[in-house]
């Protein structure tokens, strides 16, 4: 395993909202996560990399704002969980540390 070159202080927040299962909260804060990300790593992560995942998110926040139907937070939770592992995967692969 390779050196951290970056850490993210905002995972703290996002283990937490993941730990208490509010969909909302975990969007919330990866899209601040994300932004840490890019401003620690501009050249790697950039602006168009940032406004795309940003895009992804904010599309699943407006659906669990939409969410008339209680059956589908199941199916929204696993989209959720989709972009969650998308970050971390993006973090491992960068050598980015999330906090605890």
């Amino acid at each position: 395993m390779g050196k951290w070159i970056a850490r993210i202080n905002s995972g703290k927040a996002l283990r937490e909202a993941i730990f208490n299962d509010d969909l909302v909260q975990c969007c919330e804060i990866l899209k601040a996560c994300y932004q840490e990300l890019h401003d620690k790593l501009p050249d790697t992560f950039d602006t168009v990399d940032l406004d795309m995942v940003l895009d992804d998110i904010n599309y699943q926040l407006e659906a669990l704002q939409d969410l008339e139907d209680p059956d589908m937070n199941e199916d929204m939770a696993e989209e959720i969980d989709y972009l969650l592992d998308d970050f971390y995967d993006l973090c491992d692969t960068l050598n980015v540390w999330v906090t605890m």
